[in-house]
């Protein structure tokens, strides 16, 4: 389905910025439909596959911490389908852990059952990919980047991807609620990203943010467009070299923590430490700035550059 299709048929972009306003489509241009992705499928009819399925994930719901049970339950799944487990094997899952797994094509969509909404996130799964994994922690908090997930997704060439399904942080009964998938080690965000980087220990994973350049403490984190980093002190080569294939293709600042900027290093941000501890070295923190985030979104040659740099 072309995407203005989509729009038409009410599943165009779904930035949320209040719950009661989630169950909307993805906002990308019918140009992107002349990318083709990994699988064989139009990077539209992709999108449209996952899309309105995302759309009903973010539809409420509240976040219930995993036990370690549930947790260690969770990573065997996806390892099973990471490894290529087809979703007729895994009906016992399905029905002890209330999910709904599914393929559409190339595809293999993981899905919390309508009346089980406990936040546990959002899971696709692409088959015969390169081995890089994409993850879209704050979708709520860093606007856009719900959408820009999943052009990149439609549009590139990953074999898995992660979004979070209910606001980092949020009140709930007069208390505080920590959905924060970027700082919580037992979430089943966390347990995709383990089983993920034992299937592709070779691979790249891509976690995208998004911040507010008047809320830096710096200039040069203020000027910047996209702050690129590893989580560590020493990143190495290769993200040197996707720093300046981003600056030259995107014509815009961006800065490598800390060679170029001293915060949004990613240091205190649990995949990166879950993936250095299993010795997977391929984690890559982007920030983007807001301007950056609206040519992403809006724009697939934009969108093009920026993978050409980051999938070389």
């Amino acid at each position: 389905m072309p995407f203005d299709k989509l729009r038409a048929n009410g599943m165009g972009g779904f930035i949320g910025r209040s719950i009661s306003v989630l169950l909307m489509a993805c906002t990308l241009p019918a140009s992107a439909q002349s990318l083709a992705p990994a699988g064989g499928a139009g990077s539209a009819t992709m999108a449209a596959a996952i899309a309105p399925r995302l759309a009903q994930a973010i539809r409420g719901g509240r976040y219930v911490t995993p036990d370690s049970d549930e947790f260690a339950r969770a990573e065997r799944l996806f390892d099973r389908l990471a490894a290529g487990s087809p979703p007729d094997a895994l009906r016992a899952e399905m029905r002890e852990l209330a999910l709904v797994i599914e393929r559409d094509g190339p595809l293999v969509i993981v899905r919390e059952r309508e009346d089980a909404l406990r936040g546990r996130g959002f899971y696709v799964f692409r088959h015969g990919a390169r081995p890089d994994v994409l993850h879209v922690p704050h979708g709520f908090k860093d606007e856009m980047t719900r959408d820009i997930g999943l052009a990149l997704f439609a549009e590139g060439d990953f074999a898995a991807a992660a979004w979070n399904t209910v606001p980092r942080r949020y009140e709930r009964n007069g208390a505080q609620v920590d959905a924060d998938f970027a700082h919580l080690p037992g979430s089943w965000f966390n347990a995709f990203v383990r089983a993920t980087a034992r299937a592709w220990p070779q691979g790249r994973s891509l976690q995208i943010h998004g911040f507010d350049a008047d809320k830096r403490r710096s200039e040069a984190g203020a000027e910047a467009a996209l702050i690129l980093a590893d989580g560590t002190a020493v990143p190495d080569d290769a993200l040197r070299r996707q720093r300046d294939c981003l600056a030259s293709r995107l014509g815009r600042g961006v800065a490598l923590y800390p060679d170029d900027v001293r915060e949004l290093g990613g240091t205190t941000n649990v995949q990166g430490r879950t993936l250095r501890g299993l010795g997977y070295g391929g984690f890559v923190h982007i920030e983007l700035s807001r301007s950056l985030r609206l040519a992403l979104r809006d724009d697939a040659g934009a969108r093009a550059n920026f993978l050409t740099c980051l999938q070389p």
